[in-house]
């Protein structure tokens, strides 16, 4: 079995950040079996100028690369953003997968929106498709006017369980540490961590704990939430960005992860469950994936509105019962890299 993965982001020895999650479905896709080939823009431009460049030669090598009929499989990431370069040979590949992410489905501009539209319009319908979630796969049929039983769930690579598993950290008796490790932006739902800080002292009254809460300092909004955070004086610890190879340790500092996310293009939601893998359960909202994977009253809690005397209702119960939740079990059996490769095994059968 020979596959042909194509991306316009890859990690490289040197910026090993971006698009961390195809590298993943490399190594996924090899341990069940298959021989995989790249075809990827690696990260390692930098400034406008670099990275005109290598799009251009990116570009350059997906149009003049004519040994396409040769693979078994052509895995496709994010077609939408390359898909006028390659759809001349979509007739000569023998088998193509779309592994569909959020931005392909609700774009961040008009430009990607316009993209999207497109592409959507020149995808051949014998064409394979894979989404993070039922909740995704819903959305990718919606658009490519299929049925949602034909689009494969696998959650983007999974999550390495040998990295991310609980350390020695204690939580301290009298404190619960809340963290939030999303982007510091309106979709993420930074103004809802906001107000939680602002009602900081009631909620201690009534959980009858103290209260530590933690950022990272990211974000489109990041300057508006910082300078917002200052005027709380102190109630909240802002970290430097964390490398994606180091987010476990912020992860097993804490006793919660709290996930207010809104953003429809939450395909799934990995930093959730990358927290329960080290032991953490997660607060979020009852929307979008996260049903699929928190369990009340085991791995976490949902809020039904997002009102804010609602999110607090919730949380102090979660305060109250933090010893009683088991997060990991469920993580292994559903969202590993091992139950990603299970399911590409079954997967790749068809081909």
């Amino acid at each position: 079995m020979k596959i042909l993965l194509i991306n316009n982001l890859y990690p490289t020895d040197e910026n090993p950040q971006p698009a961390a999650y195809i590298k993943t479905q490399k190594d996924c896709l090899e341990a069940a079996g298959a021989e995989v080939d790249l075809l990827v823009l690696k990260a390692n431009f930098t400034g406008f100028v670099s990275k005109y460049f290598n799009y251009l030669k990116f570009f350059a090598q997906l149009i003049f690369n004519f040994s396409y009929g040769k693979y078994n499989l052509i895995y496709l990431n994010h077609l939408p953003n390359y898909f006028f370069a390659l759809f001349v040979h979509f007739p000569f590949m023998k088998n193509v997968v779309i592994h569909w992410h959020g931005s392909e489905i609700y774009a961040p501009n008009t430009h990607n929106h316009w993209l999207n539209k497109i592409s959507y319009l020149f995808t051949p319908k014998r064409f394979y498709h894979i989404a993070p979630s039922h909740y995704f796969a819903s959305e990718v049929a919606q658009v490519m006017k299929i049925k949602p039983e034909q689009v494969f769930i696998s959650p983007s690579g999974g999550v390495d369980m040998d990295k991310f598993k609980p350390s020695e950290y204690k939580s301290k008796t009298d404190e619960i540490v809340i963290g939030f490790a999303s982007e510091l932006s309106f979709m993420k739902g930074a103004d809802t961590l906001l107000k939680l800080l602002e009602r900081k002292d009631e909620l201690e009254k009534f959980s009858k704990r103290k209260l530590h809460f933690k950022a990272i300092a990211y974000g489109r909004n990041k300057n508006y939430f910082l300078e917002k955070f200052k005027a709380q004086e102190n109630k909240i610890e802002i970290l430097n960005p964390i490398p994606n190879g180091e987010m476990e340790s912020f992860f097993n500092s804490l006793d919660i992860l709290f996930f207010p996310t809104r953003r429809r293009a939450e395909s799934l939601g990995l930093v959730a469950l990358e927290a329960m893998a080290c032991g953490k359960p997660v607060l979020g909202p009852k929307a979008f994936a996260l049903p699929e994977y928190i369990k009340p009253g085991i791995n976490g809690e949902f809020y039904e509105n997002d009102i804010i005397d609602e999110v607090e209702r919730v949380l102090i119960r979660m305060i109250q019962n933090i010893t009683n939740y088991k997060t990991r079990e469920f993580v292994t059996e559903k969202y590993s890299n091992k139950a990603v490769i299970e399911g590409y095994k079954v997967f790749l059968k068809q081909f």
